[in-house]
């Protein structure tokens, strides 16, 4: 099948027992910008303290740096697409302060390496949705 070059993952069903079928999720974590002890913040607290990446229109332009765009589309204005991942932002106005963003991973060997240099140069790091780890 020709196509557009990107490729997609759906869903698919996964068959656990006879009749019962749950689906396959995608990988997701979020990007964060954590608030390090040296700017003074106290470090007793277990709790991640993080701030704000910057307001909507701020965080799209520094994310077109790593060749991550919107698809020209007005609706999608806060779905951001990028070399194997779908990265997706709060439903907010250009000036409203983005919190964090929702990564979900299309192509690993790719999306990784991406990642890996958003969080080194723009100072944010990764974090596990389930487990609630930061790296990156």
């Amino acid at each position: 099948m020709q196509g557009s070059g990107r490729s997609r993952i759906l869903p698919v069903p996964i068959y656990t027992s006879p009749g019962k079928a749950r689906v396959a999720s995608a990988r997701s974590i979020l990007l964060v910008k954590v608030l390090d002890e040296e700017d003074g913040e106290a470090s007793g607290s277990a709790a991640l303290r993080t701030v704000s990446l910057g307001r909507l229109e701020e965080v799209q332009n520094l994310l077109k740096q790593f060749n991550c765009s919107g698809d020209g589309s007005p609706a999608a204005s806060n779905v951001v697409y990028g070399p194997g991942v779908v990265l997706q932002m709060p439903m907010a106005d250009r000036d409203d302060p983005v919190n964090q963003i929702l990564v979900s991973l299309v192509e690993d060997s790719v999306a990784w390496p991406v990642l890996t240099r958003i969080c080194r140069v723009l100072g944010w790091k990764m974090m596990d949705p389930s487990s609630g780890r930061t790296f990156g």
